[in-house]
This record gives structure tokens, C-alpha cells and sequence, in this order.
């Protein structure tokens, strides 16, 4: 799963891009974190942030499929005239940024009696481009025990991801015969990989991450103390590295060889002239 996942070089510490490898273009993946409008009161640093992203659409924009999530501190839908909505709005206007269809409008942000709508999950209009606006559908989540000032917003939409395999070392991976692994042993080993194992959060996506990679280690290194693998005949040799002369008395006794054989593999000694 991880060759589908890589972390673009762009951006800073509010924002964020990894791209999704599919069948089709590439996912552009931008998480944003905007400035507040508390503490930007002159919007400098909002239109620095814009200024940033700016760069990340020109970039991608051609080759990529673009979708920005996050807290933008800045919403389409509020009661009385603000600044910063007003950047914003015009930013994503003038940059083809839309909301995704039937986007629910309800307020993703509360503090005592103050609600709004500032955590979006937005996507850049290309032409044939279906996948991530027209079948994306997206919620505001409001289940759960949530701690946080904001409420998570979710979306869903079908691609069909880029599988790469990378063969390493020449081997070729094989099924496992589990008539072959010593089920007793296994048992053993198992618990034995995993009685110190600390797993992390698992309420996070990097515990989670964490967690799966360890369990997937244990398991692997069980099975390795359990299963008398062997290696394939189709493993790629080592190269033998021969001294000029050694190659040359090798490429002698190949022909010699050759010339024997051709003869019919006489039994007693023959001299044989080229």
C-alpha cells in the first residue's frame, strides 16, 4: 500500500501535498492549515498561505488530479461580510476550485455560541476529469466522542489505484504451504514476537500505521522461524568475478569441452587442433 502513497516536496508547515497513484492521472493531495483571522489581522499571512498553494496548483494542475482538505479559517457561507472570506472565495473563483455536488452546508466549527462553516474539502475543475468531483460525496461527521473545536469532514469517491511490486534481490515471493509450516512452533514464535510489542494510538492514522507494521513484522518473522523455506531455482546467481587469466582458461576448457562433445565424448585422451 505504501508505493500508492508518496510525500511531494512542496509546501511548508501549513500546508502540505502527497500524491495518489491511480490508473489514470495521479490524485494531487493538499492538506492546508490557513492562518486564523485572530491572529492576521492585516490577512498578510492568509495571502501568503494562497500564495503558496497558488504554486502547488500551477505545478500539478496539468498532470495531476488536485483535491485540497483542511481548515482553510475561511468560509463560503457566513451571516455578515468578512475580509478573509472574501480572499478566499475569490481565490478559489479565479483558480477553478469547487465545492464537490450536493455539498452539505453546515457549520464544521463551534466555540461557545459562535458556529461556522471553515473546514472544507474542496477539488480543482479539469476538463474530463469525473473521478474526484462529480461521485464524490462528502459528509460532515458528527458521531463520536470529538474533543476538538472542529468536526471531522469526510469524503467518498471510487479510483482505481496504481499497484506496483518490487522484487528485491532477485527472489521470487511464493505462496506459503501451510501443510509444510510446524503449526506448534508458529504458535510459539507468535507469541513470543508479540508479548513486548507497544502498540501506539490506534485512534490515530499514525498509530494505526504503526501498530499494522508491527503486527505485519511479528507475523513475518514467526513464520520465517517456522517455515523451512527454500530458495527458488529461478533466483537470480551471483556473479562471479574471475581474474583475466582464470577467465581465459575458463573460455579454453568451454571450447575444449565443446570439441569433446562434438566427437561423440570419445573415453581415452584425443588431441584436438582448431
Amino acid at each position: 500500500m505504501s508505493t500508492m502513497f508518496s510525500q511531494l516536496p512542496d509546501g511548508d508547515n501549513r500546508i502540505q501535498a502527497i500524491e495518489i497513484s491511480t490508473t489514470k492521472d495521479p490524485i494531487c493531495l493538499i492538506n492546508v492549515y490557513l492562518p486564523s483571522r485572530g491572529t492576521d489581522k492585516g490577512h498578510d499571512a492568509y495571502r501568503a498561505a494562497l500564495d503558496i498553494l497558488k504554486e502547488l496548483l500551477l505545478k500539478y494542475q496539468r498532470t495531476h488530479s488536485i483535491i485540497i482538505a483542511g481548515d482553510f479559517n475561511a468560509s463560503f457561507h457566513r451571516q455578515y461580510k468578512d475580509t478573509q472570506d472574501e480572499l478566499f472565495k475569490n481565490f478559489c473563483k479565479e483558480n477553478q476550485i469547487v465545492l464537490p455536488s450536493n455539498y452539505p452546508i453546515d457549520h464544521t466549527y463551534h466555540q461557545g455560541d459562535s458556529k461556522s462553516q471553515i473546514d472544507y474539502i474542496l477539488t480543482k475543475s479539469r476538463e474530463n476529469d469525473d473521478e474526484s468531483t462529480e461521485y464524490m460525496q462528502v459528509k460532515i461527521l458528527r458521531e463520536g466522542h470529538n474533543t476538538s473545536d472542529h468536526y471531522p469532514v469526510s469524503a467518498e469517491f471510487s479510483v482505481r489505484l496504481q499497484t506496483t511490486q518490487k522484487q528485491q534481490n532477485g527472489d521470487i515471493v511464493t505462496k506459503i504451504n501451510w501443510e509444510k509450516v510446524d503449526k506448534t512452533s508458529y504458535e510459539q514464535n507468535l507469541k513470543e514476537e508479540l508479548k513486548d510489542r507497544k502498540y501506539l494510538n490506534m485512534r490515530t492514522p499514525y498509530g494505526i500505521e504503526q501498530a499494522t507494521n508491527q503486527l505485519i513484522s511479528g507475523l513475518t518473522n514467526a513464520l520465517n522461524l517456522s517455515y523451512p523455506r527454500r530458495k527458488s531455482k529461478f533466483s537470480r546467481k551471483k556473479k562471479i568475478s574471475w581474474s583475466p587469466q582464470l577467465a581465459k582458461a575458463v573460455g579454453v576448457s568451454k571450447k575444449a569441452f565443446y570439441l569433446w562433445k562434438k566427437v561423440g565424448s570419445p573415453p581415452s585422451k584425443i588431441t584436438f587442433t582448431t
